[in-house]
């Protein structure tokens, strides 16, 4: 509860619980944020059953909406609403809002919403069309609504992110989103789509998937997550196609592909194409049927060096053993994990009851062979990945990596303001003429031509002026304040 919010977080809800916190709030200000995120109905004092509770509640939530008709964001997610008549109460409530800018309702994970776009989502999206930026549906059953979700899309011209996790969307579903979005530039600003755990799509949508890769401009973020129905046994053309749009595509940053199904085939032509992708930065591959020996150290290090990924993550690596826990801090050096003990035995050391994990074989040659690749590659910020050793073996590099882009980031933004004299003076960028005169328009000249220089570069110039800065840095530290970097208790990093 704050001055214009009202979020109410896992608890049980009774009768006049939300009317009181709102009577509180109307005595200062309107409500700007409203929010019911997985509570309960528990029957009350009086004997009431939770019927009758949910009826109470729901007209305690009506009359909230009823009450505060400039309301900005709205999130609920079940158990309540409990269904789709409660559902549809609450959109007509919202029929006079028009400046929502988020709107975020989902049923529990085993329930499902019919979403009623016949009487009331689509005048509720319409009516806060300029200013609605974010719009979510979890667990909605959208398999034959898809035509009615695109209508509504019509009319969301400033929308950037578009959730819709476990909506049971079909192949053709899918298909009409993407023409939707592509043919017809509809919510022509998306940034963010949320596809996961739609296990009705299969492999007939890695085309739709490529085309909405590759025709919407905006599009940074996507998520597949838990979709192993798209890459079961695909056809060796859909497969290419699809991971050749990934590889060309110029404006995606971020790709989940966790719990996918992908296997080392797949991965073998996923990291061969992004060898030519400059502008994918987050890529996540957890739990999937990759093995350490093929889809990690041949495929995905092998090319490492050369991709432009900050974030990489091979969780759940294939390749499972069993094993007792080490005893001795020898054991651990020699890359041997310490696996997960069975539920309700703590860490307690002295038991082998151990639950199947992947482990590291403690192969020194392994190791070497990943610092070798993980000294080459200078944009990996962190690496997920389900080894204790191998963690601590990335851990310097990955540190590297962050200061010299911590630093490239603070040289950017001083160059943007022209107040880095030494680096105009190193590329005789600054006009002599202009350095002689102290006028206004002298500084404005010189520190346009240090923005104009500085967009010329191409990124390894970049990285160059970035390092040779770190260096200059670290030999006048005690003429600058210290950067602020991970704290380490020793190690020549710290220093």
């Amino acid at each position: 509860l704050e001055r214009d919010t009202l979020v109410i977080n896992n608890r049980s809800l009774s009768p006049g619980d939300i009317s009181h916190l709102n009577h509180g709030i109307l005595t200062k200000q309107q409500i700007l944020k409203f929010g019911l995120v997985y509570c309960y109905l528990t029957p009350n004092a009086n004997g009431g059953n939770l019927n009758m509770v949910g009826n109470m509640v729901l007209d305690e939530v009506i009359q909230v909406f009823r009450n505060n008709q400039s309301l900005e964001s709205i999130k609920m997610k079940g158990p309540f609403p409990r269904h789709r008549d409660d559902l549809v109460d609450l959109l007509l409530a919202m029929d006079q809002m028009k400046n929502l800018r988020e709107i975020a309702i989902g049923a529990w994970y085993w329930a499902q919403y019919h979403v009623p776009f016949d009487k009331a989502w689509i005048p509720t999206v319409q009516n806060n069309q300029h200013t609605l930026n974010r719009l979510s549906l979890d667990c909605f059953d959208l398999s034959e609504s898809m035509s009615n979700m695109t209508e509504a899309l019509q009319h969301s011209n400033n929308l950037s992110f578009l959730g819709l996790r476990n909506c049971h969307i079909t192949d053709d579903g899918l298909q009409k989103l993407v023409d939707c979005m592509v043919q017809e530039n509809v919510v022509e600003q998306l940034t963010t789509l949320q596809l996961a755990c739609n296990t009705a799509l299969t492999t007939k949508s890695l085309p739709t998937l490529g085309q909405l890769i590759s025709g919407h401009t905006s599009l940074e973020y996507l998520d597949l997550i838990g979709n192993k129905t798209c890459f079961e046994a695909p056809q060796q053309e859909e497969i290419e196609s699809f991971v050749d749009v990934v590889g060309r595509n110029t404006t995606l940053k971020r790709l989940s592909l966790v719990s996918c199904g992908l296997v080392d085939d797949i991965a073998e032509l996923l990291f061969a194409s992004l060898k030519k992708n400059t502008t994918l930065k987050r890529l996540e591959l957890d739990y999937n049927e990759l093995t350490r020996a093929n889809g990690m150290n041949k495929y995905c290090l092998q090319v490492l060096p050369q991709l432009k990924l900050t974030h990489l993550g091979m969780c759940g690596l294939r390749d499972i053993q069993q094993g007792s826990i080490p005893r001795t801090p020898e054991q651990q050096q020699r890359g041997i994990l310490i696996p997960m003990v069975q539920e309700g035995r703590g860490n307690d050391r002295h038991h082998n009851h151990i639950t199947s994990s992947w482990r590291c074989d403690g192969n020194m040659k392994t190791l070497r062979f990943l610092r070798h690749i993980l000294a080459q590659n200078e944009h990996l910020l962190s690496f997920s990945i389900d080894c204790t050793c191998c963690q601590v073996q990335s851990k310097e590099f990955l540190q590297r990596n962050a200061i010299v882009h911590h630093v490239s980031t603070e040289i950017e933004q001083i160059l943007s303001v022209g107040l880095h004299p030494l680096w105009m003076d190193q590329h005789r960028i600054v006009n002599i003429e202009a350095s002689k005169s102290r006028s206004i328009s002298s500084s404005t000249m010189r520190r346009k031509q240090a923005q104009q220089q500085y967009k010329i570069l191409t990124e390894e110039q970049r990285r160059i002026h970035a390092t040779t800065m770190y260096c200059f840095l670290q030999r006048n530290s005690h003429q600058f304040r210290p950067l602020s970097t991970p704290k380490q208790s020793h190690g020549s990093m710290h220093k």
